[in-house]
């Protein structure tokens, strides 16, 4: 029997990553620590959050998939979608790119629907 999946607008059950990767004007440990600690202040302990993490690009890394055109990446996991909302609507967020201002010159937001190992994903 041939399976076919279900098209929805959001998904259900299925938590919201939101993967940033940020490109820093000035690549100082010190602007790096300030502009990653600015991260853990604003970004992160949101409501429905269940991960944040923020770091740096792992330098010595240089295989020929690696990208290499980003300096700090911040990942996040939202309980759903919903809750990604409230956070992208948040004061602490607006704080947050308000503070770093002019620190970035350039980010790209890799956002996706995840799933529980046991569950199949619906794309749509």
């Amino acid at each position: 029997m041939k399976r076919t999946r279900r098209a929805s607008k959001q998904p259900v059950a299925n938590h919201f990553a939101h993967c940033t990767f940020f490109r820093l004007a000035d690549t100082s440990d010190s602007v790096m620590r300030f502009f990653m600690e600015a991260c853990k202040k604003h970004l992160s302990g949101h409501e429905g959050m269940v991960h944040f993490s923020v770091g740096c690009r792992a330098l010595s890394i240089r295989r020929d998939v690696s990208a290499l055109d980003f300096d700090v990446a911040m990942h996040m996991i939202f309980s759903d979608y919903k809750s990604y909302q409230d956070y992208a609507a948040s004061d602490r967020h607006q704080v947050f790119i308000t503070e770093t201002a002019g620190m970035s010159t350039g980010r790209i937001v890799y956002d996706s629907f995840i799933h529980p190992g046991d569950m199949e994903p619906p794309c749509r």
